[in-house]
């Protein structure tokens, strides 16, 4: 059996400069300008803690199966999330050369860790003309 747990930080830190969008009529006039006001200073941080546990049984010479968890929490995004494993080895016939393995599970990535600070730390502005 094992055990253990996997601890990630990650950071950023930046600048975001936002020129503003004009749309223009088919004639080439202004119809409308969107300004984006910010500071144009990013930065964030996420710590995320996995602990695991798998195990493997050996049911007869030619066939084992492997279960396992991942249980997930992360300080952006999701608070916590299950993920289970499962793996199958089998190897046919007395010599035991060959081996056939298959494995499923779900697998879960860290969410964007930018994303939701870039849309709160600045604000569109639309003007129509």
């Amino acid at each position: 059996m094992k055990i253990g747990a996997d601890v990630t930080h990650r950071s950023f830190a930046g600048n975001n400069l936002s020129h503003p969008v004009q749309l223009l009529r088919q004639d080439g006039t202004l119809a409308e300008e969107i300004s984006f006001a910010s500071d144009g200073r990013l930065s964030a941080s996420a710590t995320d803690v996995e602990e695991f546990i798998q195990d493997q049984w050996t049911l007869n010479e030619h066939l084992a199966i492997s279960l396992g968890g991942r249980l997930t929490n992360e300080t952006v995004g999701r608070a916590a999330a299950f993920a289970p494993r499962v793996g199958v080895a089998y190897s046919p016939g007395k010599k035991q050369k060959t081996i056939f393995r298959a494995g499923a599970g779900l697998f879960l990535r860290p969410r964007f860790l930018t994303g939701g600070k870039l849309r709160s730390q600045s604000s569109a502005h639309r003007e129509r003309f």
